[in-house]
């Protein structure tokens, strides 16, 4: 193994290594050498290079400006959150019928099949993965993010 590959590999297992004692489901890095893609998922992390984060970015302004400023500015009013459904009270009602926090709006829904514009008519189930969006000016508390009423 080359001195480059052998610091690859001890870099993303120490990202992985992070991942699990703090326990972050979701790690990503950022990478410019395509060689590395493969270590890093190795270890299930996310990779993306710099060309393609400079893409997307610019991609999102020109396209998609308000949705830009949502995600580019950490200081803003508003954010989206992606969160696991874990209330059984949940299973089955209806989303018009749910006492979501704040100015909090459900923008997509994720089962086993691709993520989907939910309805009114549309129900969550214990383990759904959520894409919420809301304004920070109403802080959800931390409960209320990681488990979607």
């Amino acid at each position: 193994m080359s001195p480059l590959s052998e610091q690859n590999s001890n870099r993303s297992r120490e990202l992985n290594c992070l991942r699990d004692r703090f326990e972050i489901e979701n790690v990503a890095a950022e990478i410019d050498d395509h060689d590395r893609v493969v270590d890093f998922a190795a270890h299930g992390i996310k990779t993306i290079g710099t060309s393609m984060a400079v893409a997307v970015s610019l991609d999102n302004l020109v396209e998609r400006p308000d949705l830009f400023t949502m995600l580019a500015n950490p200081h803003g009013e508003s954010d989206i959150l992606q969160v696991t459904v874990t209330s059984r009270d949940a299973t089955g009602s209806r989303l018009h019928e749910l006492d979501l926090p704040g100015d909090s709006i459900i923008l997509l829904t994720h089962r086993r099949e691709p993520a989907s514009v939910p309805h009114h008519d549309s129900t969550l189930r214990v383990d759904d993965m959520a894409s919420v969006t809301r304004w920070k000016r109403r802080r959800i508390s931390s409960t209320s993010r990681t488990s979607v009423p």
